[in-house]
């Protein structure tokens, strides 16, 4: 039982560490090679409604940022929070999507990413109590 609970923890950080790469190479792709044909850079740019080159540039930036922290952080409430402000910036971008009056097919994406993201935290605050021994009661 112990050793399926540890093989589980290393499944969850890798899938975190396995998002931080192709975060990585998305970021790259939409800073270096912002073409047609490649699907990395158009994995996050194809969600938002108007990108500027230097739209494009900051948000390869920021790609880049949370990237390195669900990478190389052990700080699981920190990767946590990562996914937390990737859920809440991609909820305001659903919301002016919403609000257009010609909503694009980028509504269903932008929401998979709100959803997955949200998963992805409560994945990351999972891991950061099991490895802090911190137990939640409920106080009824």
């Amino acid at each position: 039982m112990y050793e399926s609970y540890l093989n589980t923890m290393e499944i969850a950080k890798a899938l975190v560490r396995a998002n931080g790469i192709i975060d990585i190479i998305c970021g790259l792709s939409i800073w270096a090679a912002d073409a047609p044909w490649n699907p990395f850079s158009r994995l996050h740019s194809d969600l938002f409604r108007e990108m500027t080159p230097q739209n494009k540039r900051v948000l390869g930036y920021w790609i880049l940022t949370y990237a390195i922290i669900r990478l190389c952080s052990n700080d699981w409430s920190l990767v946590s929070y990562s996914y937390l402000i990737e859920a809440l910036a991609f909820s305001e971008e659903n919301r002016l999507e919403a609000l257009s009056r010609t909503p694009s097919h980028s509504l269903y994406k932008i929401l998979f990413v709100i959803w997955s993201s949200f998963f992805m935290a409560l994945l990351s605050n999972i891991i950061f109590f099991k490895e802090n021994n911190v137990s939640v009661e409920i106080p009824f």
